[in-house]
């Protein structure tokens, strides 16, 4: 095998392809990153752990084709570094040969026969464009459970399609969050709701090629196939779809609130971060006419206070929170304001964004989380 290709290109392919390896692999050989030359003009770089596939087709000037198994994560170091705009990659002696400008390196090649064949890429059920699935995720996917739980459901982000529609949920017990956005369908027969791990999502949202409008979603529910793809102009990810059934949280928004706060989001998040300092488990927001005060700490330890203008609608409250909850939601909205609808002290409160105070706030997000009880 032999090819010249542009450095940042290769760099760009092989440290996107990386971010799929495990850091502790079941088997050392998923540890590698393939790269398959064909003549006359494109090399395929790819990675697989069994759960999730990375793969992109870049242009280069294929000399000799052939395909060989390398270390990924130091092919990427390596690719990250090397100082000139040209690459050339040969393979030799069971190395494979990396050189650009003065800088030359010799990486073992790895058993290739021994590495698992990258899973078939599901028929596509329809599109979304690149900036709605990127604002989708960033809305929904944070609220999915970080660490591994006994139930993995709750490690995932429900994606349910309809023709011009695509919903996500994504919940962590504590918090819930739900977005829409347009969904081109194809037509075809609507797949049942599936359940994809939300740091699959992130990492493909975090890795759309800005020069890509459109995102496509392949789906693939037979022949003992459970699996979704993402293709993003050449790049293509492909992950195992979660097993089980998605609980049904919808029912945890209340029919209506008696309690509406609005005020403005930068500032409620700003005094949010500033209260924190001196707590970031507990923060007492007590919300009165004309105003909510925002608290942290108490007795001989360090506390903060800070008062910021805001309309109440309904009774006096006073409620505590983990403010991570509420910065997250309030980070992932894009309207001047903030709502949060609230029934009782204890039970979950309800952020939405809206465009001025008057307006009753956009339903097309939807946040939730759960108060922390106050002491006494």
């Amino acid at each position: 095998m032999q090819f010249n290709v542009d450095r940042s290109l290769f760099a760009d392919t092989v440290n996107w392809a990386a971010k799929v390896l495990p850091a502790r692999p079941a088997s050392p050989i998923l540890s590698g990153i393939k790269l398959e030359a064909t003549f006359p003009n494109s090399i395929t770089i790819s990675s697989f752990d069994y759960e999730i596939s990375a793969r992109e087709t870049i242009n280069a000037d294929v000399e000799e084709e052939g395909v060989i198994l390398v270390a990924g994560k130091l092919l990427a170091e390596i690719t990250r570094s090397l100082p000139a705009d040209n690459v050339r990659c040969r393979t030799q002696d069971g190395k494979l040969e990396v050189v650009s400008g003065n800088s030359r390196y010799m990486l073992q090649e790895m058993p290739i026969s021994d590495y698992p064949k990258l899973p078939p890429i599901p028929p596509s059920i329809g599109s979304i464009s690149a900036d709605d699935f990127r604002a989708t995720v960033g809305r929904v996917a944070f609220a999915a459970a970080t660490r591994e739980e006994a139930n993995p459901i709750f490690s995932g982000a429900k994606l349910d399609f309809n023709d011009d529609e695509l919903s996500l949920i994504a919940t962590d017990k504590v918090r819930l969050a739900v977005f829409s956005a347009p969904f081109s369908g194809k037509g075809a027969e609507i797949p049942a709701p599936v359940i994809v791990k939300a740091r699959v999502l992130q990492e493909v949202a975090r890795s759309l090629l800005p020069e890509q409008p459109q995102v496509e979603i392949g789906l693939a529910l037979e022949g003992g196939i459970s699996a979704i793809s993402f293709t993003n102009g050449s790049r293509i990810t492909t992950t195992q779809l979660i097993d089980g059934a998605f609980p049904n949280v919808l029912g945890l928004f209340a029919d209506s609130y008696p309690i509406k706060v609005t005020l403005s989001r930068e500032a409620l998040a700003a005094a949010l971060k500033r209260v924190a300092l001196v707590s970031d488990r507990e923060v007492t927001l007590r919300f009165r006419q004309g105003e909510v005060e925002l608290a942290a700490g108490q007795g001989e330890e360090a506390n903060a206070a800070e008062i910021l203008p805001a309309t109440l609608e309904g009774e006096d409250i006073t409620i505590a929170l983990r403010p991570s909850f509420l910065t997250d939601g309030l980070s992932a909205l894009s309207n001047d304001f903030a709502s949060l609808h609230l029934t009782h002290p204890i039970k979950p409160v309800e952020l939405r964004g809206t465009d001025s105070i008057e307006q009753p706030g956009d339903n097309t997000f939807r946040y939730l989380f759960v108060p922390i009880r106050i002491a006494g």
